[in-house]
């Protein structure tokens, strides 16, 4: 019986190291499969921590790239108002002493009397030019009228019926079109003169104002010859 029993004993003993072999193999296996998982996991949020930090880099980016366009926006903004308020400055300047008619966009057109006939187109635009501003080009028919009027204010006292000031257009004597395309044209009664063989030596156009309320208007002549003025803008 005892032999029984010690031979039972005898087999339990490596059936129980088996078993402890198996358990601490699963346990090896758990905690390698526990390992391995916290790895996953810990390698995908360091990832996901990386998305996250580019991407609020280039926010940042975006964010420093808004402001800079908005400073140089309020630079460009500051610069206008600078030189609308010299420009301004300047038109108050050319108005004292000068003849001068003021649009209601507060375009100025302004000349100087002068009563010598001496002034070809060229140095006309260099006149306008070295005064900060540009040889006219009217507009409308208020614009023109308006000339009109200051011209015969200023030159009638002098005792001169005819006076002609050279103004910015330009005339193709062959299409009879002016440039700048879309200003206003107000021709004289026996203007323009046009050339069916493509004179362009009658480009340059002027005004003509009498004294009276007839013989008024523009005409084109060669650039080289001279008018009393010319009408600038500013």
């Amino acid at each position: 019986m005892d032999t029984k029993n010690k031979a039972t004993d005898d087999d339990k003993g490596p059936k129980l190291a088996l078993i402890k072999h198996k358990i601490l193999i699963l346990l090896v296996l758990f905690a390698a499969v526990g390992i391995g998982m916290s790895l996953t996991l810990f390698l995908s949020n360091k990832k996901s921590q990386h998305i996250i930090e580019e991407k609020q880099s280039l926010i940042k980016e975006q964010l420093k790239e808004i402001n800079d366009k908005q400073k140089r926006v309020e630079e460009i903004q500051t610069a206008i108002s600078k030189s609308l308020k010299l420009t301004n400055e300047l038109k108050t300047v050319f108005r004292q002493g000068r003849a001068s008619y003021v649009a209601d966009d507060g375009v100025v057109f302004w000349f100087e009397p002068r009563l010598l006939m001496d002034m070809n187109y060229e140095e006309a635009v260099l006149f306008c030019e070295t005064r900060w501003s540009t040889v006219a080009i009217f507009r409308d028919e208020i614009e023109y009228e308006g000339i009109i009027k200051l011209i015969q204010d200023e030159y009638t006292p002098h005792g001169l019926l005819l006076v002609d000031a050279w103004i910015g257009l330009t005339l193709n004597t062959t299409t009879v079109k002016v440039t700048p395309t879309g200003s206003f044209t107000q021709w004289h009664s026996a203007g323009p003169t046009v050339s069916n063989i493509g004179d362009k030596g009658l480009s340059a156009v002027y005004l003509l104002v009498s004294s009276g309320q007839f013989g008024m208007g523009m005409l084109n002549q060669r650039p080289d010859e001279n008018c009393f003025t010319v009408i600038c803008q500013i």
